[in-house]
């Protein structure tokens, strides 16, 4: 049996089947894109490092508590001019 023989019976299927209950099929649709979506942001979180930076993950207790805490967000005023020690202070603090 040829690919395109094979594709062309799963269309079919896949057609009577919608057409026989549209809702349901519209539902488990929606459910498997979702799966398939979840696993591809998942294996991303996992294999590109960024689950070691995570710190909310149970286990690193520690470590949040080793996390400077800003006292206060600091509001800068955004229609003075830019000048050197504004920019120096804006540094220092990030």
């Amino acid at each position: 049996m040829s690919i395109k023989k094979s594709f062309n019976m799963v269309r079919l299927k896949l057609r009577r089947l919608s057409e026989r209950s549209s809702l349901s099929f519209a539902l488990g649709l929606v459910i498997g894109i979702a799966l398939i979506l979840t696993m591809i942001s998942v294996s991303l979180y996992s294999f590109s490092g960024v689950s070691k930076l995570d710190l909310s993950r149970p286990g690193f207790e520690r470590e949040r508590e080793e996390v400077r805490q800003s006292e206060s967000q600091k509001a800068y005023d955004t229609t003075s001019p830019i000048t050197p020690g504004a920019l120096d202070e804006f540094l220092k603090e990030y």
